[in-house]
């Protein structure tokens, strides 16, 4: 009787503590915030009052809000995208060879160990206009048209910085789990491939993508949760500017919470980003999901 009950309640005891920590760090939190975003709170001094959803129809109406939608959409898709290009084609040429993939896969992966905002101020020094390496390089060889650029002056050149160090910061970790995913590809389909003479090309779309799916799925996941909250390399770079070109969903609520003292409002802004994270992962998640397949 005793082995039965054991046996039954063992699989919920393994995964009781992961649930305990996810209730504790996830659901509780978000239920509170959904209760600050019904209220007036200014995040300091007075005591809330209920204001139903207010909030959520303030913001709904605010032009500024969409803005700060849109750029963070564009900004998660490029880096996204970029990101996953880049950490595929160089995981490929890591396994072709053991000593340069131990060393440029350490090399690689350091990036990811700094902080974002460490990596956000690293990239404003190397981008500064007065005293950065990028302009001052272009300055002694004579390219006085990337010298003279104000990177954080121009809304399109302070988007494009904030897309760089982004990849730059985040690529390493998705290079890591695509180099785990080429390991797990049998040889023999290569083998095969390479006595059809097929080109590397068509390896690529038929046998090594295909393949990947499951690696695609995992870092599409966590590219997306990272993409769409994004907020320390822009705000460490650019604090939103310039006329907020970088500003993001996560920037907008923070500034609003600590600056606008609103914390009732940012905390609709939150949840809103909270329940768009959440559906946008399900459904690529899902998406990627089908196209995996099995040889």
């Amino acid at each position: 009787m005793w082995l039965k009950f054991k046996k039954k309640i063992s699989p919920y005891l393994l995964v009781a503590p992961i649930l305990i920590v996810f209730t504790g760090m996830v659901i509780v939190p978000a239920i509170e915030g959904f209760r600050i975003s019904l209220t007036d709170w200014d995040g300091i001094y007075s005591i809330p009052n209920f204001i139903g959803f207010d909030n959520y129809q303030r913001f709904l109406s605010d032009p500024d809000f969409f803005e700060c939608l849109w750029t963070t959409l564009k900004m998660a898709v490029i880096v996204i995208l970029a990101q996953n290009i880049v950490a595929i084609f160089t995981a490929i040429m890591l396994t072709r060879d053991r000593v340069v993939n131990t060393i440029a896969r350490a090399v690689f992966f350091i990036p990811t160990l700094l902080t974002m905002i460490v990596v956000g101020l690293v990239f404003s020094y190397v981008f500064s206009p007065t005293f950065g390496p990028i302009n001052l390089i272009a300055e002694n060889l004579g390219l006085d048209a990337i010298a003279n650029i104000d990177w954080f002056g121009n809304g399109n050149y302070a988007f494009a910085t904030v897309i760089i160090a982004s990849v730059w910061q985040g690529f390493g970790t998705s290079m890591i789990i695509y180099i785990g995913g080429l390991k797990n590809i049998s040889q023999d389909y290569y083998e095969s491939a390479y006595i059809d003479g097929v080109t590397p090309w068509k390896k690529f779309r038929y046998i090594t993508f295909p393949l990947l799916a499951p690696a695609v799925t995992v870092n599409m996941l966590m590219s997306v949760i990272n993409g769409l909250k994004i907020f320390d390399i822009p705000y460490a770079m650019t604090q939103g500017g310039p006329a907020d070109a970088t500003k993001t969903i996560a920037i907008m609520l923070y500034q609003d919470a600590f600056y606008g003292h609103s914390a009732g409002y940012a905390a609709a802004e939150s949840f809103v980003l909270l329940i768009l994270v959440f559906v946008i992962s399900v459904l690529q998640s899902t998406y990627f999901r089908s196209k995996e397949v099995n040889y």
